[in-house]
């Protein structure tokens, strides 16, 4: 079963492209992943998104948290990554039940 979820994220464009292929590739793996903690990779609408998932309700100040976490992790992938609007949108995980 499918359950709604916000995501958090920034689209792939080239200049993020370019910095992910000269990042630590250890490092890639373990930030971008599956888990909750780290940044995902998440197809919306027919683009690709590097972000966060945000649960199902979030208020304002958490969502800022999630970004500000999303782009420390990005920066460390990419220290010269410039900081640019995240997109929120819902996406659809499977659950646990």
């Amino acid at each position: 079963m499918l359950e709604p979820q916000l995501f958090l994220g920034i689209e792939f464009d080239e200049k993020l492209r370019k910095g992910l292929l000269y990042a630590n590739p250890h490092a890639v793996e373990i930030f971008i992943n599956s888990s909750p903690e780290y940044l995902q990779e998440v197809e919306h609408e027919g683009k690709r998104y590097l972000g966060k998932e945000c649960g199902k309700h979030q208020l304002i100040e958490a969502l800022q948290l999630v970004q500000n976490n999303a782009e420390s992790l990005i920066q460390k992938l990419i220290p010269d990554y410039e900081k640019r609007p995240f997109l929120l949108f819902s996406t659809a995980v499977a659950s646990n039940s």
